[in-house]
This record gives structure tokens, sequence and C-alpha cells, in this order.
């Protein structure tokens, strides 16, 4: 469960020739290579209405259901998000046409996090969550084109959570 309003400074780890600027998205990245599912550490900025943002994964392969895009856009928060993270998110989906996907806290067995989704219409951007439906539609694509199941899933996130990182 993410700590909420916490003031601990994240530890930058390495993993596999990245460095990434949190231990908890270092995670999401063993997480990901463990499913075998693509992902972009940092790969663009943003500025959103003046604000400069520079979103945590790009996942190219990501299919959140049909009638949206392929790709989604990834933030990973260590603690639950506040309402200017949400709001970014909000932002970052309209500007980019892409699903956003906020999550907080590390992979974990059940894989269900906190999560928010949010995506553009033409009547603005729809935010969804946090519910346990977001992961369902997110991944349950991939689960039929890319053999991922529930079974893959935990054992992707006991990889993730058991990995022990050099310093």
């Amino acid at each position: 469960m993410p700590i909420k309003n916490s003031r601990i400074k994240p530890i930058e780890t390495n993993y596999r020739g990245c460095r990434f600027r949190s231990r908890t998205e270092a995670r999401r990245a063993v997480f990901f290579r463990a499913l075998n599912l693509p992902y972009e550490y940092e790969k663009e900025g943003f500025d959103l209405a003046g604000t400069w943002y520079l979103p945590d994964f790009y996942l190219p392969t990501l299919a959140c259901g049909p009638g949206y895009p392929l790709g989604a856009w990834l933030e990973v928060k260590g603690v639950q998000p506040s309402d200017d993270e949400l709001e970014k998110c909000g932002l970052l989906a309209a500007g980019t046409e892409k699903i956003v996907l906020l999550m907080a806290g590390a992979p974990t067995s059940d894989e269900t996090p906190v999560m928010y989704k949010f995506h553009h219409t033409e009547a603005g951007v729809r935010p969804y969550g946090p519910a346990e439906l977001i992961y369902f539609v997110c991944y349950e694509p991939l689960r039929s084109n890319k053999g991922i199941t529930h079974q893959t899933i935990r054992y992707a996130a006991n990889i993730a959570r058991s990995e022990r990182f050099g310093t």
C-alpha cells in the first residue's frame, strides 16, 4: 500500500545500464522486462500549459482496448499522487491523445495497485480510478496477444519485488 504524504527522498537506482530516479521506477522496469513488455524510460518531455513534464515510461505496445491508440504513458509514484500530479496526467492525456496510467507503489503479487487512467475524448479528458477494472482493461489485450496471464503477472511482480539492485 502506498504511503501518503511521505517526505522520504527516493533512492536513485541503476538497472541494466539505466539510472532510474527511484527504486519504485526500477522495480517497474524489472516487472516490464519479466513480462517481455517493451518500455522506454523518460522518452520525451512536454510543456503542459507552462509546466515542464517528463513522464516516467512509454509503453509502445500496450493496448488498452478497442478504439484506443496503441501505446500508453505510465507515471510511477512511490506515494499516493497529489491533485497536482493527477492534473498533469490529465494534461498529458489531452496533449498527446494517448492513454496515461499513474500507478502508486511497487508491483504487487496480485497487481492491484492504486492506479489511475486518463484518456482523451472529444468531450475532454476522462479520468478513471483508482479501480481494479483499469488493470483488466489495460492488460486484457496483452493476455490474449502475448500470453500474459494472471500467473505471469504474479510471477513478474515477484521478480520485481525480489530484485536486489547493486549500488
